[in-house]
């Protein structure tokens, strides 16, 4: 049993296994193969989108733990010249296989200790992602819908 550290668990698997999925369509000819690449521009987008809730909270500890682990497999690369990230989508396709094996092993096993120093090690944001994500503060994190008269 995971305790305490399982929700940030949980939404990182939730949301690596759902591009993971698609990816598994789009090679079995469910989905159209060409759509790979938007794919994988909005997990990525997705995550950046986390990231901002922060690594106290279970959605961006779960997306800071994804960006890490993707990058470290070179799945994310940063740009220095253009202070931005750039897609290398064969290994992060690759990476993403990789990550939903780490994690379902760790659920699996109930691996308490194993499962904490994952995220100990994956789960803190690098200062290129720290920058970024610096730079939407002024983004809403949210939709909040404003209707007008009585409902």
């Amino acid at each position: 049993e995971l305790k305490d550290i399982g929700s940030g668990f949980e939404e990182a698997k939730a949301d690596v296994m759902g591009a993971y999925n698609v990816m598994f369509m789009m090679d079995k000819g469910v989905i159209p193969a060409a759509e790979r690449p938007q794919i994988r521009a909005s997990y990525v987008a997705q995550l950046f989108r986390g990231m901002r809730f922060g690594d106290t909270d279970a959605h961006g500890r779960g997306a800071a733990m994804q960006y890490r682990y993707l990058r470290d497999k070179g799945g994310i690369v940063w740009d220095p010249g253009a202070k931005r990230f750039r897609i290398d989508g064969p290994k992060l396709d690759a990476g993403i296989r990789a990550l939903v094996g780490d994690i379902v092993r760790l659920q699996a096993t109930g691996d308490y200790q194993g499962t904490e120093a994952f995220l100990a090690k994956w789960a803190v944001l690098d200062p290129e992602a720290k920058q970024v994500t610096g730079t939407m503060t002024h983004i809403p994190v949210d939709i909040r819908p404003n209707y007008p008269g009585h409902i």
